[in-house]
């Protein structure tokens, strides 16, 4: 440890420590990510079963220190922050636990079952000076920076007015059943909290990370248990300015993502994991005619950017716990992706009444 900013003390090592919490199957993808960055590591893995967690490094982090629970990783003063790939239920109890324990905390999405429980746990980093972020990898693609320098240039773009989205993925009947994913005890916000997180995200993007007035979200496929499956959903922002989205765990992969203005939009095809290193998106325009037999696109401009965002997100974690400069940013955009989450809940449990927002981030 070395020199503080505000409270928050840098660390002299040239590479962060993580340790991972659960030996679950998307912890396999983190450890890819660590592994590219040069200012991180997997230093220790943790499971509820010893074994499990040794075959767990021996596959994915073989230098990596091995713990037969959580609580043991947490005490081991040589890890600086942890990763959180646990089902959802779980997030809120381990993340209070591990900044209690002096870590930073890196969580995958949603936060919490619920924002209050978000709440706690972004309150407690803060008092305690640890960084907290969620991991959206999309957020650290160099094509997003693109893509907002796009929108920024509103003599050329226009004034966003409508984003519309999707993120769905086929998961078979019979895995389904078993999976976490449908599962009240483990992930209440079923397709919502894993997908519509990101289709939120990243509408809250396109108009600046202004919270909606207002949400309507309708279930159309639910569990026994009440667990969404499938659902569409309006945000209604100020001025007039909509956006809308739809998650399925029953429709094949789809993630395309668009923002338009009365001018033209821009068009994205893998907004959340880009189908290639090389990740495009497109600015079109177009016109009618009363007696056009077509309606051709003019396409303005298609950009292609490099980059490999899940290692750009552990390579920008590691910097801020490195230096000890942590932008809030993270945590409060984390958060109020959270608000929005839960204010679609509840409107879908409520067969899409609209549920109005504060913007409280």
């Amino acid at each position: 440890i070395n020199a503080e900013y505000g409270g928050r003390a840098s660390i002299t090592r040239m590479s962060v420590r993580f340790g991972i919490l659960g030996a679950a199957s998307i912890a396999q993808k983190f450890c890819q990510s660590v592994k590219d960055a040069p200012n991180a590591e997997v230093f220790a893995i943790a499971s509820r079963s010893l074994d499990r967690a040794r075959a767990f490094a021996e596959e994915h982090c073989p230098d990596a220190k091995v713990y037969g629970t959580y609580e043991e990783l947490l005490q081991d003063p040589e890890v600086d922050a942890v990763y959180l790939p646990m089902p959802t239920s779980m997030r809120t109890e381990w993340a209070l636990q591990a900044v209690s324990s002096g870590k930073h905390i890196l969580s995958e999405k949603p936060l919490a079952p619920c924002a209050q429980d978000a709440q706690r746990v972004v309150d407690a980093c803060s008092a305690a000076g640890k960084l907290y972020m969620d991991d959206t990898m999309f957020m650290h693609h160099a094509r997003t920076s693109a893509m907002l320098a796009a929108l920024e240039d509103t003599e050329s773009f226009g004034t966003p007015s409508l984003v519309g989205s999707c993120f769905s993925v086929n998961i078979p009947e019979e895995a389904l059943r078993q999976n976490i994913r449908a599962s009240q005890s483990c992930e209440p916000l079923g397709a919502l909290g894993d997908l519509g997180w990101y289709n939120i995200r990243f509408s809250l993007w396109a108009f600046k990370y202004e919270t909606p007035e207002a949400v309507s979200c309708h279930f159309h496929e639910l569990t026994e248990e009440g667990v969404p499956l499938a659902l569409t959903a309006t945000l209604r922002f100020t001025e007039g300015r909509v956006a809308t989205f739809d998650n399925s765990f029953k429709t094949s992969l789809r993630q395309w993502a668009e923002v338009s203005s009365s001018e033209c939009t821009l068009t994205l095809q893998d907004f959340v994991v880009p189908q290639q290193e090389e990740a495009r998106f497109r600015l079109s325009t177009g016109s009618i005619g009363d007696k056009a037999l077509y309606f051709p696109a003019a396409e303005i401009s298609e950009t292609a950017v490099e980059c490999v965002q899940h290692t750009a997100l552990v390579e920008k974690y590691a910097s801020m716990v490195l230096s000890g400069e942590h932008d809030d940013f993270w945590s409060r955009v984390a958060l109020q992706t959270q608000l929005v989450v839960d204010a679609c809940m509840r409107s879908g449990q409520q067969d899409g009444v609209w549920v109005q927002l504060q913007d409280k981030a």
